[in-house]
């Protein structure tokens, strides 16, 4: 099925992109989210993808509705993984995983 130009394997390629834009744009960003918005016949779309928050100067990952480790991603851009805290996972869960 084709949500309105973005699919689920697209996604993957925004960092970078929002990346560039922040630093060309000089700004920051404490909330970004990937949507799906649009229409499928007469049927409404609208959906989230990916949520990330930054508070506290950590990077919160909220929702990651990609097949991608987003997190991963973001340690390779240079985010250090004491900087990101996986949201969507409950406080005790978190001191489980390696972010």
């Amino acid at each position: 099925m084709h949500l309105t130009g973005f699919e689920f394997g697209i996604a993957d390629s925004f960092l970078p992109i929002v990346q560039a834009f922040t630093k060309a744009a000089n700004v920051s960003i404490e909330q970004l989210a990937i949507v799906h918005v649009g229409w499928h016949g007469d049927r409404r779309i609208h959906g989230c993808i990916l949520h990330l928050d930054i508070r506290d100067g950590k990077i919160w990952l909220q929702h990651n509705g990609t097949e991608n480790d987003i997190a991963a991603e973001l340690v390779e851009m240079g985010a250090d993984k004491s900087d990101i805290v996986i949201g969507f996972h409950s406080p005790f869960k978190r001191q489980f995983t390696e972010y």
